[in-house]
């Protein structure tokens, strides 16, 4: 029983250790969640706390750029 508990734990510890591997390198990878969601946020939080109107996209675009924004 004591060999068996062993093969058990060492096989629990090298898939753990796959899977981290594999979501290091899925949360590593920009494409797969690309940070605009903050900056998105950021520039309508902006305008919205000096009274602006947080869904003009011309208000919003220069904000979200200086935010460090690439697309456009």
């Amino acid at each position: 029983m004591n060999a068996r508990r062993s093969i058990t734990v060492v096989a629990l510890i090298a898939v753990l250790a796959l899977l981290a591997f594999q979501l290091r390198g899925l949360f590593a990878d920009p494409t797969v969640w690309p940070p605009d969601d903050f900056v998105e946020y950021y520039a309508a939080g902006q305008l919205n706390a000096h009274g602006e109107n947080p869904y003009d996209p011309e208000k919003l675009l220069p904000i979200e750029q200086r935010a460090g924004r690439k697309t456009v």
